[in-house]
């Protein structure tokens, strides 16, 4: 809002903005997750417990890729609503790709120094 002119309360202001927003997200995916193993289709079951069983690998790669994506100047010309679901996509595919790798060539105890 427009009246609010301290940065500490503004700052305030958008944290109360961002954390429902994170609660949210949150539980739809909780729930989306827990639904979705109660499922018939082999399919979507098969990608969601790959999902499951990769999660920590996307999450270990996911920060880098994105330091690379929104590194690259050209997104800055982009729409916003395109640059944040275009790398969302991205970075979750190849996450996801780079977790299988770890996984099938059994380098995943190295990646998080457990040896």
């Amino acid at each position: 809002p427009q009246f609010i002119t301290s940065p500490f309360l503004k700052s305030l202001f958008k944290g109360y903005m961002l954390f429902p927003m994170g609660i949210l997200s949150i539980l739809f995916l909780f729930l989306f997750f827990s639904k979705s193993k109660n499922l018939k289709n082999s399919s979507i079951k098969k990608t969601i417990n790959n999902i499951n069983d990769n999660s920590y690998y996307i999450y270990i790669f996911h920060q880098p890729l994105l330091i690379t994506i929104f590194g690259w100047s050209m997104l800055q010309y982009w729409p916003p609503f395109i640059v944040i679901i275009g790398s969302f996509l991205i970075v979750f595919s190849v996450s996801l790709g780079m977790g299988n790798l770890a996984m099938k060539f059994k380098i995943e105890r190295k990646l998080i120094w457990a040896f």
